[in-house]
């Protein structure tokens, strides 16, 4: 039968640290062999490399305490990786992710997951929230990527979604020194994930943000974007964290809805040079009473207007919006 797992098959393997061979190799054998689950169970099982690992759905689910090194992902599909904490110490700052997907990966998805350079980051210095994590805690290229209710601390910058189709949702965000969540792709879904940042210092150069939209190359259009039910929160002990914000590029069809932003810095909610957007349904607020903070569409930085924007039904201390833009029913909130 199409889809069905081989005659005699097992259901499940269970996979123990230090066993003969590597865990990447037991997992492709396990695919192979059409094994629906790999389970690990508790222990340190070192790097990760998966290649060209295709073939019925399979979950690699990790119990309590089953801690996984730098991962490498590239080639495969179908993928469910569950309850996995990865954790690792940069190794070389050549490498951009504690788990990278390269763009040959699809329809992979982690769900309930832990990424995190180290358990706690009590005693880290300013350069420490720089040189410890790798770049980005989940670096994925790869298209059909889901992140579910996993949880991202103790990282620089948490995650970076850069393949089309792509949706993270019900995520924890916590203790990170940059970003939250980068985006550089078409069709993503960022919903209902909470951000709370605050690690940020003068030693890094890099903007403090909860989501960044990052520019598409060689000057091309990201479009369908959708940015709803967040909730991203500055507090401490760092100087600042920005809300939602893309500063860079030539965007279409962004939806930022029914977000909760209390932050202490200017851009709440930022876009520049895009093409039919809605901002509506946010609230904005600020804990720093003498800095006024805004929702702001306006022209991109080389002057392109943006144009269909549409700004309704938000509650913000100032908004700063482009001349021809539709800004019914918001309400201005002083504190």
């Amino acid at each position: 039968m199409v889809g069905s797992s081989p005659i005699g098959a097992a259901e499940e393997v269970i996979l123990r640290p230090g066993q003969p061979g590597s865990l990447g190799v037991a997992i492709q054998k396990a695919v192979r062999d059409g094994v629906r689950r790999v389970r690990l169970v508790p222990g340190q099982y070192g790097p990760l490399t998966l290649q060209g690992v295709r073939g019925l759905p399979t979950e690699i689910v990790g119990e309590p305490g089953a801690v996984v090194d730098a991962t490498s992902i590239r080639g495969c599909e179908s993928l469910k990786f569950q309850q996995l904490t990865f954790r690792g110490v940069r190794a070389s700052p050549t490498i951009p992710g504690l788990v990278i997907v390269d763009p040959s990966s699809r329809g992979l998805s982690f769900d309930r997951c832990s990424f995190s350079t180290e358990e706690s980051s009590a005693g880290w210095s300013p350069q420490d929230w720089i040189d410890r994590p790798y770049g980005v805690g989940l670096f994925t290229r790869g298209q059909n990527i889901s992140v579910s209710d996993s949880r991202f601390f103790n990282l620089r910058n948490c995650l970076y979604l850069g393949g089309d189709g792509s949706v993270v949702k019900g995520c924890s965000f916590e203790a990170f020194g940059n970003d939250a969540i980068e985006f550089c792709a078409n069709d993503l879904r960022i919903l209902s994930n909470r951000i709370r940042g605050g690690h940020h210092t003068p030693a890094e150069q890099l903007h403090a943000d909860g989501i960044q939209g990052f520019p598409a190359p060689n000057g091309g259009l990201f479009s369908d974007i959708l940015i709803d039910g967040n909730t991203i929160e500055f507090d401490g002990p760092g100087d600042y964290m920005q809300g939602i914000v893309v500063f860079d590029g030539r965007w279409r069809g962004i939806r930022v809805t029914n977000n909760s932003l209390r932050l202490n810095h200017w851009h709440a909610i930022t876009i520049y040079g895009v093409d039919d957007i809605l901002v509506a349904g946010n609230t904005v607020s600020t804990i720093d009473p003498t800095r006024r903070i805004w929702i702001e569409v306006r022209a991109s930085k080389e002057g392109r207007p943006s144009s269909g924007v549409v700004v309704r039904d938000n509650v913000a201390p100032m908004f700063r919006t482009a001349g021809d833009a539709t800004t019914a029913r918001n309400k201005i909130q002083l504190r």
